[in-house]
């Protein structure tokens, strides 16, 4: 193993610190499962709450620059990896989500072949749009379940789908296959990338999943209008290696892993966006597009 792949101990000047909004772990979860609620809660329900989960600054700590070294991480090692692939589509075809499903998906999956092996079978399930200033405000309820929905940075570490929420997505997508499918290698890997680079501001920060605690991750169920599955969030833990690729260009993709059923790799990887300490005063909005696929292996 490539000692580079370890965080290195100096302090690089591009490395940044940051305080991630760690989820706080509650006596309540001994007894009732963590929930957030995307919906609309009947009037008539006994029970309002839109959730139970609380989430805290954690402990300043380093990020560390990939820039130059994106080379030594790998999915399977560190649960990303970072990949040279530029688009067809320039700024206007990412604002057409008719262009997006027709050219930008199918790139995707090519893409997707050609950087992961013994793919036999992809299955987009989905895709997401980001820009800073898009968070939901207090109270404000979202569509979470259409792609079309704009949404600002994830501010929390966690993990799309958790082994649960896979299973059962791939039971109810494939009820015929399901079972044969199962029997195989199944991943589900999301491909992020800016569309208005260099990223001056909220980054993507990644969690190397050697560091990662399997206690530190907490199964909260997410309710939707037409979906119910659980995702992982982080509750803070000593010894994480953060990582982020400086002022990320439009041509350079993230691969994330958000499950492997295989033994003996990473398994996913938990992943965050975070405020730069000093960007650029002209750093523009930071626009981001991630499509989410299942990946079949035999």
């Amino acid at each position: 193993m490539s000692a580079d792949n370890h965080p290195s101990p100096q302090y690089n000047p591009r490395d940044e610190k940051a305080s991630f909004n760690y989820m706080s772990w509650q006596d309540i979860y001994k007894t009732e499962k963590p929930f957030q609620v995307l919906i609309d809660i009947p009037k008539d329900s006994p029970d309002q709450r839109h959730t139970n989960v609380e989430y805290a600054a954690g402990p300043e700590e380093i990020v560390r620059d990939v820039r130059g070294r994106e080379h030594v991480f790998s999915m399977d090692l560190n649960g990303f990896e970072y990949v040279k692939a530029a688009s067809s589509l320039d700024y206007a075809g990412f604002a057409d989500a008719a262009v997006i499903k027709r050219e930008y998906i199918p790139e995707c999956i090519a893409l997707l072949k050609r950087v992961v092996p013994d793919v036999k079978g992809v299955r987009v399930f989905g895709w997401r749009k980001r820009k800073t200033g898009q968070l939901p405000t207090e109270g404000q309820r979202v569509n979470f379940g259409s792609s079309e929905t704009v949404l600002g940075p994830a501010v929390s570490p966690h993990v799309d789908q958790s082994p649960r929420a896979v299973v059962e997505m791939v039971k109810m997508r494939f009820p015929e296959e399901a079972d044969q499918l199962l029997r195989g290698r199944v991943r589900i890997i999301n491909i992020w990338r800016p569309i208005n680079g260099p990223v001056k501001d909220w980054p993507l920060a990644v969690a190397d999943a050697r560091t990662v605690a399997p206690s530190s991750l907490v199964e909260v169920d997410r309710i939707r209008a037409s979906y119910h599955g659980p995702t992982y969030f982080l509750v803070q833990q000593d010894g994480l290696a953060w990582h982020y690729l400086s002022e990320q260009q439009n041509d350079e993709v993230l691969f994330l892993k958000i499950f492997d059923s295989k033994d003996g790799v990473a398994n996913n990887c938990v992943h965050s966006s975070f405020k730069l300490q000093n960007p650029p005063e002209d750093a523009p909005v930071r626009e981001s597009i991630e499509v989410r696929m299942m990946v079949f292996s035999p």
